[in-house]
């Protein structure tokens, strides 16, 4: 494919663009049957890709500084200010939040379906909250 058609395709964001689109593309399909709208819309939607990218930066510089945590995200003051769900976790809650009250019905199995039944049939051995970091996990 030549790099002119290839534009209309992909959009600039970060170092990896069409990785990046690409994997939030197949992530929703898979786990949530959902398209994210990254590559149809040409946008990094909510600033999901910016969030990753950030947090890879972040997380690069305290693995080899972990002092460094404690008085940046690690600081007790930000909890006090107001703790803040990462977007990460606000996009699989609302995902299992819209599929526990029915708001979609499936044409094929995902994830999700998957984690909802194995939780049907061994509440036992499948909890809400493992739902929640399987899903969380895959983004």
């Amino acid at each position: 494919m030549k790099a002119e058609s290839r534009a209309a395709y992909w959009f600039p964001i970060g170092v990896k663009p069409d990785a990046s689109a690409n994997e939030f593309q197949v992530i929703g399909e898979i786990v949530f049957s959902k398209d994210f709208g990254f590559l149809s819309s040409g946008t990094d939607r909510d600033n999901a890709i910016q969030f990753i990218e950030s947090s890879f930066a972040y997380h690069s510089v305290v693995s080899f500084v972990p002092n460094y945590h404690k008085y940046l995200l690690g600081n007790p003051l930000l909890k006090v200010l107001g703790p803040r769900k990462s977007l990460l976790s606000e996009i699989a809650l609302r995902e299992i939040g819209e599929r526990r009250q029915g708001g979609k019905e499936l044409d094929r199995r995902d994830l999700l379906s998957r984690f909802f039944e194995a939780k049907e049939a061994h509440p036992d051995k499948m909890s809400d909250l493992d739902i929640f970091a399987i899903s969380h996990g895959a983004l």
